[in-house]
């Protein structure tokens, strides 16, 4: 829930970064910055203005940039690049946080504010310098007189302004005052809705409930409603709520619900666990999707075309018989008169008589060239449709491997890599003329010592035995669709390369299956075909291991 009453607890729970030192600043898209800030250990800070996921919140998901930074990424990197967090405030009752944070060098120091406005499509992240003025912010707003608040870098920055007609929880004495003239006409929340900022309508239906407050009441009843609202901000027992299985909503504290509440150490990690899931159904999914739409779509047209190549290939397989009706017909071209309709010869290859058949309006020499050009034709028709169906059957396994890299991928990222490789290979119409590099990386992990690279998708399968040297080992599923994976080092002992089948198999078709085979040998013994499919490579001199699949992600390696 993301009302102001939400953040005041957020906020709270954000001073562990008060001291800390911004290490890293990233962008993954045009909406979110992501801080990495080291205070004792490294944590991540997520600010977004997502029009429909506006939100702030220490993270344990992993940011990756686009291959092109953003002009407001670059901007931070240079004014905030090693700031010191100072201080981290809430604008009371207001959707708005509050970063104080000071840059120092040999020579000076410099002061700055940072300013997270989470307020649905009017969200916005903030940079002011120590004069006070905007020194640059995500969102620009037009400079025209219509405009209620001007947004633009050198203008001074003003608080977005307080909604009209309402005001604060924060005196009882107006607060009874104001309970005085309900009558009871609405539901209590509502009222109050009407009449202050900083709350979401469940949160002060909650706070009715556990006040007992019904109309008519008495100033005491109102008096209680008002306690009960101010305990809410002194107290927390932050959790999410998951209906059917699905995170449905994150709350400060436990509110009445026909859902499953689980608690969580923290209003972050609730939040944390509900964008997770929120983004697995969003965005990426609707992406991926998408990609797997697309792939499907490919994949249907080749099977039809399979079978339309097979069908003309069984059509066109009695060629050989044309051939030996021709020659018969040549023959027994003395045997032939103008006009006739078939001739009886003896077949020399089955020691039978037969009788062919024949054009009565062709003379006995054309009815012989009738049956070599259908021979020639047929068997023309047979080498190309198998050349075709060849041809075929490489992009239907070269489709089975894209659904597999979209089925693993894990981040945006490694969706507009496998979207970029569609591109080139013609399965999806180019976007742009220019060439855009990979933007993610292949998987990394280090095993018995030994760094070991498992590629995400074709391109980065081709680059792994492009770039890595001849005497690294190289493994894969033996005829079974998976990643490329790559041992860095040599003399790799047996031990270690079972260890890594198990995670080469994980990442492949198979990896719900048991005593799955992984080939491995030296990179040099790996070739690439000229001509040949993204990722797919030919291989000699290899052993073979038989292993279970294993997560490496899972567990302990």
């Amino acid at each position: 829930m993301n009302d102001a009453f939400t953040y005041h607890h957020v906020a709270n729970e954000l001073k562990i970064l008060e001291g800390g030192r911004i290490d890293k600043i990233n962008m993954p898209n045009k909406d979110e910055v992501s801080f990495t800030v080291k205070n004792g250990t490294l944590y991540t800070l997520v600010l977004s203005a997502n029009p429909t996921f506006a939100r702030a919140y220490i993270t344990s998901q992993k940011y990756e940039n686009p291959p092109t930074p953003y002009a407001f990424l670059m901007h931070l990197r240079k004014h905030l690049t090693s700031a010191i967090i100072e201080k981290i405030e809430q604008v009371p009752f207001e959707r708005v946080l509050v970063f104080s944070l000071s840059v120092k060098d040999l020579f000076k120091e410099e002061k700055f504010t940072l300013y997270a406005e989470i307020m649905g499509r009017y969200s916005n992240i903030i940079l002011v310098n120590g004069e006070g003025k905007i020194s640059e912010c995500l969102l620009h707003s037009d400079a025209d007189l219509t405009a209620k608040r001007l947004l633009l870098p050198g203008v001074a920055y003003a608080l977005p302004p307080s909604q009209e007609n309402k005001t604060t929880i924060s005196n009882r004495a107006e607060f009874v005052k104001t309970m005085q003239a309900y009558d009871g006409k609405t539901a209590v929340h509502n009222f109050l809705i009407s009449r202050y900022i900083g709350f979401a309508p469940a949160t002060l239906r909650q706070a009715v409930i556990e006040s007992g407050y019904a109309y008519p009441a008495s100033d005491k009843d109102a008096e209680k409603l008002f306690d009960t609202i101010i305990a809410f901000y002194k107290t927390s027992k932050p959790c999410y709520v998951k209906k059917n299985g699905k995170i449905v909503d994150f709350y400060a504290f436990e509110y009445e619900t026909d859902g499953e509440v689980i608690f969580t150490s923290s209003i972050c990690e609730a939040m944390d666990e509900y964008y997770r899931q929120t983004f697995a159904t969003s965005s990426y999914a609707t992406g991926a999707n998408a990609l797997k739409s697309v792939i499907k779509s490919a994949l249907t047209r080749c099977e039809k075309k399979r079978e339309t190549l097979l069908l003309r290939i069984e059509e066109a397989e009695d060629n050989e018989n044309d051939r030996i009706c021709g020659e018969l017909v040549t023959a027994n071209i003395y045997k032939i008169k103008y006009g006739d309709k078939s001739v009886r010869v003896f077949d020399y290859y089955t020691n039978e008589e037969r009788d062919i058949p024949l054009d009565a309006l062709l003379t006995p020499a054309q009815n012989a060239q009738k049956y070599y050009k259908k021979y020639n034709k047929k068997k023309k028709t047979v080498e190309m449709s198998m050349e075709m169906l060849e041809k075929t059957d490489d992009m239907r396994e070269y489709l089975d491997t894209l659904l597999l890299s979209v089925n693993q991928a894990t981040s945006q990222n490694d969706l507009e890599d496998i979207s970029k490789e569609m591109e080139s290979s013609g399965i999806l119409p180019k976007k742009s003329k220019k060439a855009v590099k990979t933007v993610s990386k292949p998987r990394k992990y280090e095993v018995d010592g030994y760094t070991v690279l498992i590629g995400k998708n074709n391109v980065q399968n081709d680059e792994l035995v492009k770039n890595s040297d001849g005497g690294f080992t190289w493994l894969h599923t033996q005829k079974i669709h998976g990643s490329h994976t790559v041992i860095q080092g040599k003399n790799v002992p047996i031990q270690t390369i079972e260890k890594v089948a198990r995670y080469s198999a994980f990442f492949s078709k198979a990896s719900l299956s048991d005593n799955v085979p992984v080939d491995y040998t030296l990179i040099k013994f790996v070739k690439k075909p000229s001509g040949a499919m993204p990722g797919k490579v030919i291989y000699t001199n290899q052993q073979t291991v038989y292993v279970t699949p294993k997560n490496p992600d899972a567990s302990d390696k």
